[in-house]
């Protein structure tokens, strides 16, 4: 009897940390988001350990409670908190954070919870089937976290392995409760026991590794605005020129064509003064987004100062860039935004010699861009 006693007390016991470590858990994500973090998944994080906490406080008081809270809520409310948790990894990683799956899969712990607790109780056979479901659920987030390509790759292939691990560890809990006789949840030795201890260790570990990814990401943002003009949303002039170096370094090595592009809006301050600063903004940004849609897919544009652009494009002779810079500037003037003020682009061509580099190539394509204005604007030059 005292050790039946001193399992049921540890077991609770360790029940308790976990549901403590939830609300730290919660609290840690929340004050972390206090601002209203960019970082995605975070909302679905913080609402899924808060709301597991308060499954796991039920559970805890299940003793006490209406087997209606303490088993059947508690097990919705444990499920529904694991669904956020893995609905906010797909939102990290870039795919759709629904939590369809999850509610189907709530729903399913709502019926048997409640079948096997009050229709046709058996202990063992709902945590066979709550186990199996747990297993399913932890088996999708390992899904969505273990794909290749997802960055960053680290943080990421950890948490989905610890879900991996989760899902093996349902699994075998669910063996381990088949055929047998439980007369109390809490008497059940390491069935409860071990469910509680691995409870604590996905809390502990899922928490810091949302930490770190929510991280790696503030910092890979850091360097993403870096690189970026924060109007346009195009590279800036510097990561302009680191990108373009290697560009033209491997073109050279390779022998093969490039070429760059020097773009200037026409008449730009006009338009400005006529019609305020936010529709210049404006101008250049449908500018930046019509140059985006057709330049071909290895181009690589930047806004290099004010109203003036430049674009290198690997691979391209010179008769091709041209035909990129014609189908860009008839793009621009067609634009709804740019056909209220006629606002047109004038474009400078240069080719690339052999061994030139950046420097020589903007200079080259600057003074074919001033013979464009020139000439009468709105039109492409290619210099020699």
């Amino acid at each position: 009897m005292a050790t039946r006693s001193g399992m049921m007390l540890d077991s609770r016991t360790v029940f308790f940390l976990v549901a403590v470590s939830a609300v730290l858990a919660s609290a840690a994500l929340a004050l972390v988001n206090r601002r209203g973090l960019p970082v995605p998944g975070v909302r679905l994080w913080t609402v899924g350990n808060a709301i597991g906490a308060v499954g796991l406080m039920l559970s805890v008081a299940r003793a006490a409670l209406p087997e209606l809270f303490g088993i059947v809520l508690a097990n919705i409310l444990l499920v529904l908190a694991m669904s956020c948790q893995i609905a906010g990894c797909r939102q990290f990683v870039g795919r759709p954070g629904r939590l369809g799956f999850g509610l189907v899969l709530t729903a399913a712990i709502a019926v048997e919870a409640a079948w096997f607790t009050f229709v046709q109780p058996s202990i063992a056979t709902r945590v066979v089937a709550i186990s199996l479901l747990f297993a399913l659920l932890s088996g999708a987030g390992a899904w969505a976290l273990l794909r290749p390509g997802l960055k960053p790759a680290l943080p990421l292939r950890c948490y989905g392995g610890l879900y991996l691990v989760l899902a093996l560890f349902f699994v075998v809990r669910a063996g381990m409760a088949w055929d047998v006789v439980l007369p109390d949840y809490f008497a059940s030795g390491p069935i409860a026991l071990s469910a509680h201890l691995a409870g604590f260790v996905q809390l502990v570990l899922g928490t810091f590794l949302q930490l770190v990814l929510i991280a790696e990401w503030l910092v890979a943002d850091i360097a993403r605005q870096a690189s970026l003009d924060p109007l346009t949303g195009l590279l800036n002039r510097r990561a302009f020129a680191a990108i373009a170096g290697k560009l033209l370094a491997a073109a050279t090595r390779s022998g093969r064509p490039v070429a760059l592009l020097m773009l200037d809006l026409d008449h730009f301050k006009r338009a400005n003064d006529s019609r305020g600063h936010a529709f210049g903004d404006q101008l250049l940004c449908r500018f930046a987004r019509v140059a985006e849609r057709e330049l071909r897919a290895g181009d690589v544009i930047c806004r290099h100062g004010g109203e003036e652009f430049a674009a290198l494009l690997p691979d391209a002779d010179p008769d091709q860039a041209l035909l990129v810079a014609d189908r860009l500037r008839r793009a621009f003037a067609a634009d709804p935004c740019s056909a209220e003020v006629r606002a047109t682009v004038s474009v400078g061509i240069a080719a690339c010699d052999l061994g030139d580099g950046l420097d020589g190539l903007l200079r080259r394509a600057d003074r074919a861009l001033y013979r464009a204005k020139n000439e009468g604007r709105d039109r492409c030059v290619l210099g020699g």
